[in-house]
């Protein structure tokens, strides 16, 4: 891919995250996971829309990395947000061409303090799509 080509997803997906952000009438909590706000969901999913709309509506989950920083104790309440870190150039799988999309995902205590910490990963990709 080149610079470019590159320069054009980030900008749709920047596009694409303000417009979702600014139709949204309520920030507050989403209520499917402690700390999970409404904005947060809006943004990944208009992130991931913008690969949807260029073809690449396969998803497949690659690899996840935890690591621990601090075990739990009973009684501990764990907060976690998740942002996503990164999006690959276009890449040509077998599966047919496709970008890796990187998570992460940081636990942290009642205090506000990590105790840990995921990298999810999967390659959303163009199902039999041209390898040129």
């Amino acid at each position: 891919m080149d610079d470019a080509t590159l320069l054009e997803v980030l900008h749709a997906t920047a596009t694409a995250i303000a417009d979702a952000l600014g139709d949204l009438d309520d920030w507050g909590l989403a209520g499917t996971k402690v700390d999970q706000y409404r904005h947060d969901l809006a943004a990944d999913a208009a992130a991931l829309a913008v690969l949807d709309e260029a073809g690449f509506v396969g998803t497949l989950a690659t690899n996840t990395e935890f690591e621990i920083l601090r075990y739990l104790h009973l009684g501990d309440v764990v907060s976690a947000r998740s942002t996503i870190e990164s999006i690959s150039e276009e890449k040509q799988t077998r599966l047919g061409p496709g970008r890796f999309v990187t998570w992460v995902t940081s636990y942290t205590d009642a205090d506000g303090l990590e105790v840990g910490r995921q990298r999810f990963r999967i390659l959303k990709f163009k199902p039999g799509g041209d390898p040129s």
